[in-house]
C-alpha cells in the first residue's frame, strides 16, 4: 500500500509541476492548453497502465495464497 501512495504521489507532484510550468511558460493560451491536454492524457495513461500492472500484482498474491492455503488444508485433513 505504501508503494501505490509512494507513486500516486510522484505522479501527482510531476502532474502539478508539469500544470505550473505549462501555465508559466511564455506562450500563446492554445499551445499551452494543447500542451496541458497532452500531458494530461499522457499521465491518465501511465495511472492506468500502472493500476492495471498492480490489479495483476494482487491477483497473482491471491492466487499464490490460495494455493498455500490449500496445500495447508489437505495437509491438515490426511494428517487427521
Amino acid at each position: 500500500m505504501r508503494t501505490v501512495r509512494a507513486i500516486m504521489m510522484t505522479v501527482s507532484a510531476a502532474a502539478i509541476g508539469a500544470g505550473v510550468a505549462l501555465l508559466l511558460a511564455p506562450q500563446s493560451g492554445e499551445k499551452t492548453r494543447r500542451q496541458l491536454r497532452r500531458k494530461t492524457e499522457d499521465l491518465i495513461h501511465d495511472i492506468r497502465k500502472n493500476a492495471e500492472m498492480r490489479a495483476h500484482e494482487a491477483l497473482d498474491l491471491g492466487r499464490s495464497k490460495a494455493r498455500h492455503i490449500g496445500r495447508q488444508v489437505r495437509a491438515s485433513m490426511k494428517a487427521a
